[in-house]
């Protein structure tokens, strides 16, 4: 069948673009990223506040609970083992092996401190081994080796620095480089604001499970984190939220949900030149809003039941930023040849929303991979100057109306879509009706003062 009748009749409803009311003004977009500036919209509260709790609770009071000991200030010190006690770390603290924080215990980090972990040496020749699935691509971070000699930081940790009196984590090598130390991994409660990450191999920031309670509050904002061998952050169960922070050069995600992740907040975040920007796994369903991803081979890959919303999406460049460490290299999902730069790719059958995001300038703007049935809202973008708009590679029929194509000649926009009428092994993308210009509400979003 020819794509000019692929659908029969197609009715073009040509419809006006209905303006948000007052408070909300579009954020220009340009390439290079703007500076930390998207206001994430609607962020959920990290625990409740006095005023949710009853007054007229009749349960007795308990009593106070023995006052802890005084911290124990470290300041230009070398450090490394269990913590006891509270400290409080100032000055240079250089770390010479793995850090282990008790668990009622709270490190506490304060504005301008400079945190030098040892490259490729650990004294405690401790750490967690992990197992992989695929160890053989994985490479050595995931060897009893490599746990024994890298540094990792596993704990409460307050660490909140300032705009301009940031907290750095970084390696003691005079040429620093990926996987120098392994990671952070974050007991319930922790915060990690205003500071820079980097050069770490399994995590910039990870968390510490099994088990970490669902209800575990973690913040992590206004961070710098970058050169980080695979993820720049993971996410696990928990409340988490990730609010504007800069994330750049990662082999895998720039912000990984892990499974049973709970309903994560992640908005206002910049991700530039990454395997990944953002991916969600199954059991876990996400607010992704608000976001800039930018020249990362995939922008967004979700396998979660996620709202995503508002986010701009781009890959101009296409360049991929490969991680070597002892001979091995990163990313392993791109395979030479069949590289394909990705705005939204949806895998496996999650019930996703996918409204007001601005896709432009990718090899494909929309994909929907092979064997997905997913339920699948997508509406109100605008997807356009993409090699392909909307590509299906699976079996069940998509519906996307209301979006912008760059175009209202149908016969342009079937030519930037890959489905049926392409391949009859494969699902139908119904697209009327569509608009006749683009939406302005879409992309990141400006709330006015």
């Amino acid at each position: 069948m020819n794509k000019a009748l692929r659908k029969g009749v197609v009715i073009v409803a040509i419809l006006a673009v209905t303006l948000f009311a007052g408070c909300i003004d579009e954020l220009p977009i340009q390439t290079p990223a703007p500076s930390l500036t998207p206001t994430p919209a609607s962020a959920p509260p990290l625990s409740p506040t006095p005023s949710s709790l009853s007054s007229k609770s009749s349960a007795t009071l308990s009593p106070s609970p023995p006052s802890k000991e005084a911290p124990i200030i470290i300041h230009n010190q070398n450090i490394s083992g269990e913590i006891e006690q509270d400290q409080i770390w100032s000055g240079t603290i250089h770390v010479t092996g793995d850090i282990w924080v008790c668990e009622e215990v709270i490190l506490t980090i304060i504005p301008g401190t400079t945190v030098l972990i040892s490259a490729g040496r650990d004294d405690q020749n401790k750490g967690q081994s992990l197992i992989a699935e695929e160890p053989e691509k994985m490479g050595p971070l995931y060897t009893e080796e490599y746990a024994k000699t890298h540094v990792e930081i596993v704990g409460r940790i307050i660490a909140v620095g300032t705009s301009d009196n940031m907290i750095k984590f970084t390696s003691d090598s005079p040429t620093p480089n990926y996987a120098d130390w392994s990671e952070i991994r974050l007991y319930p409660d922790s915060r990690i604001e205003y500071s820079i990450i980097e050069y770490s191999g399994r995590a910039g920031i990870g968390w510490q499970g099994p088990p970490l309670p669902k209800n575990a509050n973690i913040s992590v904002s206004n961070n710098i984190i970058r050169h980080i061998f695979l993820g720049g952050i993971v996410l696990g169960p928990g409340s988490w939220k990730v609010v504007s922070n800069n994330i750049s050069d990662c082999g895998s995600e720039g912000i990984a949900v892990d499974p049973l992740a709970g309903k994560p907040y992640i908005a206002g975040n910049i991700v530039s030149n990454s395997t990944v920007g953002i991916a969600t796994l199954s059991e876990s369903s996400s607010i992704i809003e608000n976001n800039l991803l930018i020249d990362n081979v995939k922008g967004i890959v979700s396998r979660a039941n996620d709202t995503i919303r508002n986010n701009y999406i781009s890959s101009p460049n296409r360049e991929i930023h490969e991680q070597s460490y002892m001979g091995y290299t990163f990313p392993y999902i791109v395979e030479p040849g069949v590289i394909t730069f990705i705005g939204i790719q949806i895998a496996e059958n999650p019930t996703v929303t996918i409204d007001f995001n601005e896709i432009v300038n990718n090899q494909r703007g929309t994909a929907i991979g092979p064997g997905s049935k997913p339920t699948l809202t997508l509406r109100n973008n605008n997807i356009n100057d993409n090699d392909l708009n909307i590509y299906s590679d699976a079996a069940a029929t998509i519906n996307a109306p209301n979006n912008w194509w760059g175009t209202t000649n149908t016969s342009e926009v079937d030519a930037k879509i890959w489905d049926y009428y392409d391949n009859p092994s494969l699902g139908k993308i119904n697209y009327a009706p569509i608009l006749y210009a683009p939406i302005e509400e879409a992309g990141i979003r400006k709330i006015k003062n």
